[in-house]
């Protein structure tokens, strides 16, 4: 299109000076520089055009580049929140972890000594009641040899004692055997 514009001009200069010529007078010089005027005012506003055409480019560029500086601070800034995030969960799950395994301990330590409190009173229960059938034992070996010493003498017979006596040592025999 520019080299259609410029040959329209050039032509427009050749016609103006054969028109005067034809006419038998000089060209003034107004007329004569009229189409490099036009030349030059036309690339005048194509260089103008050429120039705000690059600075637009130019902002254009520069807006891009913000853009883009700005949606990478954001897509970092978001990264940065989604870590921060991150390990702070993680850190609130090993806080809960380790209450957790304190609150085990504390059970377990609990338990254990419940299980000592009751094996300890069992032994003692145990105790009690081997100390009660040694007694009843004792009672009844003393009862049998004050029977068999005495016996006779208010007219408990001998066969009796002896069965009284097998039976509290067969007593005492189920009992040591409980023991």
């Amino acid at each position: 299109m520019a080299i259609d514009f410029y040959t329209a001009l050039r032509s427009r200069a050749r016609s103006q000076e054969r028109g005067a010529r034809l006419s038998g007078r000089s060209l003034t010089q107004a007329e004569a520089a009229a189409p490099y005027v036009a030349l030059a005012e036309t690339a005048g506003e194509r260089l103008r055009a050429g120039k705000a055409t690059e600075l637009a480019e130019r902002g254009q560029v520069a807006q891009e580049r913000q853009f883009g500086d700005t949606l990478e601070a954001e897509r970092t800034w978001r990264a940065d929140q989604a870590r921060m995030e991150n390990e702070r969960l993680a850190e609130s799950k090993r806080a809960e972890e380790a209450r957790m395994a304190i609150e085990q301990a504390r059970l377990e330590e609990q338990k254990r000594a419940t299980n000592m409190e009751v094996a300890a009173a069992q032994k003692a229960e145990k105790a009690a009641q081997t100390q009660q059938y040694v007694r009843t034992g004792a009672g009844a070996l003393m009862g049998v040899y004050a029977g068999l010493k005495y016996g006779g003498e208010v007219g408990i017979s001998n066969a009796l004692l002896k069965g009284i006596l097998g039976g509290v040592a067969g007593g005492s025999a189920g009992w040591a055997g409980m023991l």
